[in-house]
């Protein structure tokens, strides 16, 4: 993971995490879709899934919240094989407009939502 300044020239940095699927298991498209459909729902920039990178706004976020979202993160890539494999099937390896928009279509109007978009 890395600091990488805004694209649109604001004032803030953005997280980005390169994804090797091969090493870790899963692709950025999964990872980021298993992250939006839990819960609470943490929704990434995941514009470069394809790429094999997303992107994290933290600068709404509050501490705990970047702390939910690190642990999230160390959860799904630190899963046994098994559960990745699950992962990548239910969620899929690539079309990053789906990986965008699959939150739409699941998010439940209840649910708290932290928003890395």
């Amino acid at each position: 993971m890395k600091a990488e300044p805004d694209p649109n020239g604001n004032p803030f940095s953005r997280a980005r995490m390169d994804v090797d699927a091969p090493t870790t298991g899963i692709s950025a498209a999964a990872l980021s879709r298993a992250m939006a459909d839990g819960e609470p729902s943490i929704r990434l920039r995941a514009h470069h899934v394809d790429e094999g990178y997303l992107m994290i706004d933290a600068m709404e976020m509050v501490d705990e919240e970047v702390d939910l979202t690190c642990e999230r993160f160390r959860q799904l890539l630190t899963a046994s094989l098994d559960e990745k494999a699950r992962l990548q099937q239910r969620y899929g390896g690539g079309e990053a407009e789906n990986a965008q928009l699959t939150w739409l279509r699941a998010a439940r109007q209840e649910s708290r939502h932290i928003t890395g978009v």
